[in-house]
């Protein structure tokens, strides 16, 4: 080999080792070599710089003694392993708060024997932080998950359950490895509408998440166990936007509450029955009383009497039928006039058995008043009507009543009129011997109204109070 060609590849050689140099240097990993005893060989630049050096004053000197002195021995071991046995070996070392990751290889000669160790530094500070942060979200997610007052199941897009807090397992009465053998739709579930019926799995919350894609909330369904207990559960179900994730159930339990609307529903039924049985018990009483006056009044030899006794069986009536409308409209304490007075002045004109034709023509306009108000106003008409039926029509094949009710503002006003013969001039609420017309008068009192008589064409009443 000729000067000259030397030359050439004594260039080349140069140039490889200023090329392999500026490689060595670029990098932005700590790189060295290190002898047997931790004796650094060759650093690049980005090693010497994070130990606030030049290259020169690392060379020389122990890699490991120029750090911590409690890591120079175990660190100079790890070297001394590597020549050992010619294998990697890895640690992590914190220095100056950032952590470092070292993985140091053997460097083989020509005849295979590790020569030396090179060190490959990579400063891991953010990923050690982001591993830390995940652990704790973990920590934090699964603390969580188990000590929920709700219980949590999660399961995949094909319905299979992955995972189940402990509350769950409880309260559908599975452990939480047969729970994690069950998907949300399989046949082993038995689970129950509110009406007891079998709920398809259609209905279930979970898979109407999957399906749909949205939140699903207020999912009301009893799990039957084992032993015939159901446990009821109102559910909500929403779908996990993650690869390998499907859905999320969350049960609340709710079965003491299903019990005591049971335990309620139980009393109101009891009470209802309470109720009618009072109700007939009511109505026939006053249906005794109504007729037994009926029944003295027809033994009654003096005819005075017998008008007594059925006056007062038809304002027992009055009465009975105000009771009747009043329970048949669900306990309220009003009712609409248009319910109470057309009836009654139909019951009030079939007590009397006479062969006179009597028209009776009602016009009342719908409106509400109170029972006690009703009360009043019905014995009133009462009254009316049977001084109308015994005594307007004597002599007479016929007659005709009108009877008017309605509302202006805040007035109520009554009109009651016959065209019968009329009532006498001397006969008035103030001087009246007879009972009916002093009862009128003391009813008008009683609702704080006031009445006008009118005596042209047979009698009529103008009552008015205020609503």
């Amino acid at each position: 080999m000729g000067t000259t060609e030397s030359g050439i590849m004594k260039d080349a050689l140069e140039q490889s080792q200023r090329n392999l140099q500026s490689v060595f240097n670029a990098i932005d990993e700590s790189i060295c070599f290190l002898e047997r005893d931790g004796t650094i060989l060759a650093a690049n630049t980005t090693f010497a710089a994070r130990l606030g050096v030049s290259v020169e004053e690392c060379l020389g000197r122990d890699a490991y003694g120029m750090l911590d002195p409690e890591l120079a021995k175990s660190r100079k071991l790890s070297v001394e392993e590597v020549f050992n046995t010619g294998k990697p070996v890895a640690f992590d070392d914190i220095r100056t708060g950032r952590w470092i990751h070292q993985v140091l290889y053997p460097v083989l000669d020509s005849s295979g024997l590790t020569s030396r160790v090179v060190i490959y530094a990579t400063d891991i500070t953010e990923q050690k932080a982001m591993v830390e942060s995940l652990r704790v979200r973990e920590a934090l997610y699964h603390t969580l998950f188990e000590v929920s007052p709700i219980g949590l199941t999660i399961a995949d897009a094909t319905g299979r359950i992955l995972e189940t807090n402990r509350l769950a397992s409880s309260l559908l009465g599975l452990t939480a490895e047969e729970h994690e053998r069950r998907s949300i739709d399989g046949r082993e579930w038995k689970i129950v509408r509110s009406d007891g019926s079998p709920m398809p799995t259609g209905e279930y919350a979970s898979a109407r998440a999957l399906k749909e894609h949205t939140l699903v909330e207020n999912v009301e369904m009893g799990i039957v166990k084992g032993d015939n207990e159901t446990t009821w559960l109102n559910v909500a179900a929403a779908p996990v936007p993650l690869e390998g994730y499907g859905v999320v159930i969350a049960y609340h339990d709710i079965t003491e509450r299903k019990l005591a609307e049971k335990r309620v529903q139980d009393l109101l039924h009891e009470k209802d029955i309470i109720l009618k049985e009072a109700h007939h018990r009511i109505k026939n009483n006053l249906g005794a009383i109504s007729s037994l006056l009926r029944l003295q009044a027809d033994d009654m030899e003096r005819y005075d009497c017998a008008e007594i006794l059925i006056d007062a069986a038809g304002r027992v009536q009055s009465m009975m039928l105000l009771y009747e409308k009043l329970y048949h409209s669900g306990g309220s304490s009003e009712l609409s006039i248009t319910e109470y007075l057309p009836p009654l002045i139909e019951q009030i004109q079939e007590i009397f058995d006479t062969d006179k034709k009597v028209t009776t023509t009602i016009s009342v306009d719908e409106f509400i008043l109170g029972a006690k108000t009703l009360s009043a106003l019905g014995i009133l008409i009462n009254e009316m009507m049977t001084n109308s039926m015994k005594y307007a029509f004597r002599r007479r094949a016929a007659g005709s009543i009108r009877v008017s009710a309605r509302k202006e503002d805040a007035l109520v006003i009554i009109e009651y009129e016959d065209d019968g013969i009329g009532l006498p001039e001397s006969i008035s609420l103030e001087n009246s011997t007879g009972f009916g017309m002093r009862l009128i008068g003391l009813l008008v009192d009683q609702l704080r109204g006031s009445i006008r008589i009118e005596r042209e064409h047979g009698t009529r009443f103008v009552i008015t109070f205020k609503a």
